[in-house]
């Protein structure tokens, strides 16, 4: 079967799509006019639909309204709306006498289940699950269309799909810092680490293995390694330590003021694309960071300090009475160790850091038991799928969106009213998905307006920036992109609806390709939230339809 769409990835992004696709189908039934999609394929590497279920803490709450649901800023009469799924579930005014904007994690994940299984049973709409995509390809007939290869995460049977258009939603991969990934990558010592992406999943069974006190690293300073650290306290056994290990000077508050705010707005989407030049993106990316990047939201800043100041209480109780029964050595202990940078790992039984005081440069070394990571995620992993290549061949979709890669990138060939996105990732962190490192650092010296920094957590500011001069005592040589696939990419071109654009104009390939979720860079900090997926949906959609009836 030739499918009109095939999505990579179910989250809510692309399901966010699928509703806004649903409904536009539902609007020409109604008007008894023809619908030009009616095949739609989602492909997701899951077995079942789920939404962060390694961060679903207890009592964990939401950041951004309900309103900012998969249909509301959309069509507020949508059936897909989070106010939709309360009216179904008989929970519309228990939900209204809370009080409150911001549902539970538990229920906003439950509300994307909701929608799922919701979608899954339109006929226009096919779901595979357990799918994970192992290559994309082009088919040079007639105006072409898309190969989408993937595999069957239990039997492993390959399969292919062919569709006339595509959009790639994959997610984020797990950032690792550089000093840590060889031991990341060996499986002998996967026990001793934990991308907070698995927090909840992964640890219970840590704990219950454990033969007694547990020491534990948690790495970075923003929302979720603070929730961590706090659910973590509860959860170790007595006599268990905590350090938790950042650059910066202390944690800092996310800034959810309403004029900050506005920086989410669908209008503000408009404001950064149109912006002259990518320094200006990157200026106006860099003033709002506070209010996503590295930050700890209010209530979980006083919540972490509450406990550090009633673990400074017992200290003063335990001082003035040393002869009284101790319970400090049942607790488990928390240090923060603000300052400072992983510089070098090693490791027997446990882990071992090197860090370093980045003031000073004062080094100290600990050993953990097991060490938690909330350094964030990377976006641009999809490149790998979509533009691979090897030393002798170039596939036909890298040529049409870079170009001859031999010896220009492309990187040139701007088109008008198009936006480079670049996929330098300048701050060397590592993404790791399932099939192989896709290691990105800077390929070549960039300009001013070249230079856009990749959608980086400041989560991931505990580690030591990697010399990639062979005579420097810290230096590890990181080896790029190229070593996996031949290709270096400098940039691709990204049209304001989120299109992949060809380098020539005239390129005899009619399908168009839509990226969600990876490009900050260009369409601003909202691109990787919840907070403009069901307006972005909307313009894919009417883009997309547009090219058909054009």
């Amino acid at each position: 079967m030739e499918y009109d769409l095939i999505g990579i990835g179910f989250g809510p992004s692309n399901l966010s799509v699928a509703v806004a696709l649903i409904e536009k189908w539902e609007e020409a039934r109604l008007q008894g006019k023809r619908f030009p999609m009616t095949r739609i394929c989602f492909l997701e590497k899951h077995e079942r639909f789920s939404w962060h279920p390694g961060m679903l803490l207890p009592g964990s709450r939401m950041q951004i309204s309900f309103l900012k649901d998969l249909a509301t800023l959309r069509r507020p009469s949508s059936d897909y709306t989070f106010l939709s799924y309360l009216h179904s579930q008989n929970r519309l005014l228990p939900f209204i006498n809370r009080g409150s904007f911001t549902p539970s994690r538990k229920e906003f994940a439950d509300y994307l289940t909701w929608a799922s299984d919701k979608v899954r049973q339109h006929p226009i709409v096919t779901v595979l699950f357990g799918q994970d995509v192992t290559g994309v390809e082009a088919i040079e007939i007639g105006d072409g269309r898309i190969c989408v290869a993937s595999k069957d995460v239990r039997t492993g049977i390959d399969s292919v799909k062919i569709g006339r258009n595509l959009i790639v939603s994959p997610g984020g991969q797990p950032r690792i810092p550089a000093p840590l990934l060889p031991l990341w990558m060996d499986q002998s010592q996967k026990r001793h680490f934990i991308h907070t992406s698995s927090y909840v999943t992964s640890i219970p069974q840590i704990i219950e293995t454990s033969p007694g006190p547990l020491k534990v690293a948690v790495i970075g300073s923003g929302q979720s390694s603070s929730e961590v650290l706090l659910d973590l306290r509860s959860r170790l056994p007595p006599g268990s330590s905590i350090d938790m290990i950042f650059r910066k000077g202390s944690l800092k508050p996310s800034d959810d003021s309403p004029f900050a705010n506005e920086i989410f707005d669908p209008e503000s989407t408009d404001f950064m694309y149109n912006l002259p030049h990518a320094t200006a993106r990157a200026h106006v990316k860099h003033e709002y960071m506070n209010t996503n990047y590295g930050v700890v939201n209010p209530t979980t800043l006083d919540a972490v300090y509450e406990m550090i100041y009633d673990q400074k209480l017992d200290d003063s109780i335990a001082a003035r009475y040393p002869d009284s029964e101790n319970h400090l050595s049942k607790s488990t202990r928390i240090n923060l160790l603000p300052y400072h940078e992983i510089v070098a790992t090693d490791y027997s039984t446990d882990v071992k850091l090197d860090l370093q005081n980045i003031l000073t440069h004062q080094l100290i070394s600990r050993s953990y038991n097991l060490i938690i990571l909330g350094t964030g995620y990377d976006r641009r992993t999809w490149i790998r799928q979509l533009l691979s290549a090897s030393n002798t061949y170039q596939s036909f979709l890298s040529r049409v969106y870079f170009g001859d890669l031999k010896p220009a990138l492309g990187a040139e060939a701007g088109r008008e009213n198009a936006k480079p996105l670049s996929l330098t990732n300048s701050d060397m962190m590592i993404s790791v998905n399932s099939v192989a490192p896709v290691i990105t650092p800077p390929t070549r010296s960039l300009s001013p307006a070249e230079s856009i920094k990749s959608e980086t957590s400041d989560d991931s500011s505990s580690t030591s920036p990697i010399s990639t001069n062979p005579s420097s005592p810290r230096s590890t040589t990181i080896p790029s992109l190229s070593t996996y696939t031949g290709i270096a990419p400098s940039s691709l071109h990204l049209s304001r609806a989120y299109r992949l654009l060809p380098v020539q104009e005239d390129v005899n390939f009619k399908p168009s390709i839509y990226v969600q979720g990876c490009s900050e860079a260009t369409h601003g900090l909202s691109d990787t939230l919840l907070s403009v997926i069901s307006v972005r949906s909307g313009e894919i959609v009417e883009d997309l339809l547009s090219r058909y009836s054009n």
